[in-house]
């Protein structure tokens, strides 16, 4: 292997490491549930017009998820945003 190449390699896969490190730290800190399985099936309310960012904080609050603010910015990246949206009807 050519002494340029080597270099081109080495530059290109350190960044690509980091990164691949990054989002395999925060799939396994968000991977398992918070609350623990002797909590039974916790219910969760959505208030009609709550935003986003409000939610997740609740959610976080209330032990459903760990990171909020991850929650916000994956949802805001993938561009789902807008598909947290209250029920219709309440649930029985």
């Amino acid at each position: 292997m050519t002494p340029p190449l080597k270099r081109l390699l080495l530059a290109a896969g350190i960044p690509l490491g980091v990164i691949a490190c990054g989002v395999i730290a925060l799939a396994v800190a968000n991977s398992a549930p918070p609350r623990s399985a002797a909590s039974g099936d916790p219910l969760f309310s959505i208030d009609r017009g709550e935003s986003l960012g409000a939610i997740a904080r609740r959610l976080q609050d209330e032990g459903f998820i760990r990171s909020a603010v991850l929650l916000d910015a994956i949802s805001r990246l993938r561009g789902t945003q807008g598909d947290i949206k209250a029920p219709r009807s309440s649930p029985r």
